[in-house]
């Protein structure tokens, strides 16, 4: 009889470890190329700040995940067919919402229109600006906002070729957050580009299948409100010589 007590209270625990695993089945995150957030350097090891806090979130909220690169479109795809997959990051906007299941704000940025070091513009408004080009890449939701505004948008495959761009005066103005001016100019070499106007604030997170498992997102959702709170998020941005003020 006891022996047979204790069989079962084996058996119960086992059922309980196996009902944790399965709720912390492993989620695939698809990031894609956006150097200084996510990318892969030459020995394809993932960096960046929203790598980052990613990691940072996954470790805090317990659970596992398994992190690759590919292109933004695909990624879009993979997440609104395969359950347990997000896109690390994707601008949340209104025509999306009811298209993902969203954590976040992961990421927090101030848009500003930049020029040159030794080309010091200034406008008053978004509207003096519209004569000239103005520097994005693809995938940029704030490029497309630019051009949706009468803006002429030269967009580059990846940001990281506009600091050169912007510093050989390809054209005079470059729309990028205060972080990636900052670094990508540092790694190409460039002086830190003067901020011309600052004009948005967009805020992105990692977007989710659907129908992905609802107790997981509250708990990574949770998760991050709690890293806010302590300042350990404000402390990544730090890192990279930002701030969230």
């Amino acid at each position: 009889m006891r022996g047979s007590k204790y069989g079962l209270t084996a058996l119960l625990l086992l059922s309980v470890l196996l009902s944790s695993t399965a709720l912390r089945a492993e989620l695939t995150v698809l990031a894609w190329e956006r150097e200084p957030l996510s990318y892969q350097d030459h020995n394809r090891q993932a960096q960046g700040l929203a790598v980052d806090i990613l990691k940072l979130l996954m470790e805090q909220a317990g659970e596992p995940y398994r992190l690759r690169f590919v292109p933004l479109n695909r990624a879009i795809r993979a997440v609104k067919l395969k359950p347990e997959t997000c896109v690390l990051l994707l601008e949340r906007r209104q025509e999306r919402e009811a298209q993902f299941s969203w954590v976040g704000p992961l990421l927090v940025s101030r848009i500003s229109l930049y020029s040159a070091a030794d080309n010091p513009l200034s406008f008053a408004s978004l509207e003096v600006a519209k004569e000239f080009t103005v520097l994005s890449h693809m995938g940029s939701g704030v490029g497309d906002y630019l051009q949706g505004m009468g803006f002429t948008v030269d967009y580059s495959n990846h940001n990281g070729l506009n600091a050169d761009k912007l510093a050989r005066q390809r054209a005079p103005l470059w729309a990028t957050s205060e972080i990636s001016a900052r670094v990508l100019s540092q790694r190409a070499g460039i002086k830190a580009p003067h901020e011309v106007l600052p004009f948005m604030t967009v805020m992105e997170a990692m977007a989710c299948h659907v129908g992905s498992d609802r107790l997981r997102q509250e708990r990574l959702q949770t998760t991050l409100l709690a890293l806010y709170r302590t300042g350990q998020i404000q402390a990544l941005y730090a890192r990279y010589g930002v701030s969230l003020d």
